[in-house]
């Protein structure tokens, strides 16, 4: 397919990008870059682990992408996994690869 467009604006912009991007994981990423612009998307539950809503590797959403098996969570997205406990990322040492993590519930809650 093949368009012509003019960068006027940030709606203008967005559908730009969203033309150049019309594969899942380019979605992804776009969708991604645009949630961060506002950063108020609320921390989502995984199994019994409470995270991020976005992968920190390229901003995938993970209640759809996010899988858990014990204390490690994969973005099947890409494959890249993280150490819930700790946040650490298993795939690179990179602090922005970091992803906020927490119990879903606390013993302090338990007790209540």
């Amino acid at each position: 397919m093949r368009f012509r467009a003019r960068r006027i604006g940030p709606y203008n912009e967005y559908l730009y990008t969203f033309f150049k991007c019309l594969a899942p994981d380019r979605l992804m990423y776009a969708e991604g870059w645009y949630a961060r612009q506002e950063d108020d998307e609320p921390d989502i539950q995984l199994g019994d682990w409470i995270v991020q809503r976005r992968c920190p590797h390229l901003q995938g959403d993970l209640s759809r992408f996010g899988k858990t098996d014990g204390t490690t969570l994969t973005c099947t997205m890409h494959g890249w996994q993280f150490d819930l406990a700790t946040g650490r990322c298993l795939a690179s040492d990179a602090p922005r690869h970091r992803l906020r993590s927490r119990p879903a519930h606390s013993p302090a809650v338990a007790a209540r």
